[in-house]
């Protein structure tokens, strides 16, 4: 049986965001990024439903689709 989860505001490529709200917790946006995706693949399977409200990454659509293929 699959999952549904909700989510918004990953924000993956947001530079200024690894800068003010993760704070001394990465050293770097591509950490930050690196983590998210293996944070979601360890509880995100295929066959799950997820529904993403909003801003899911910031910069060009061709980073964001690279990110998502990275994803389970």
């Amino acid at each position: 049986m699959s999952d549904v989860f909700f989510s918004a505001d990953t924000h993956f490529n947001h530079a200024k965001c690894c800068e003010l709200f993760r704070a001394g917790r990465f050293s770097s946006l591509d950490e930050m990024n690196e983590t998210m995706i293996e944070r979601w693949n360890g509880r995100v399977k295929r066959g799950d439903r997820v529904y993403h409200l909003g801003d899911v990454a910031l910069g060009r659509l061709e980073d964001a689709a690279e990110i998502r293929t990275h994803q389970g």
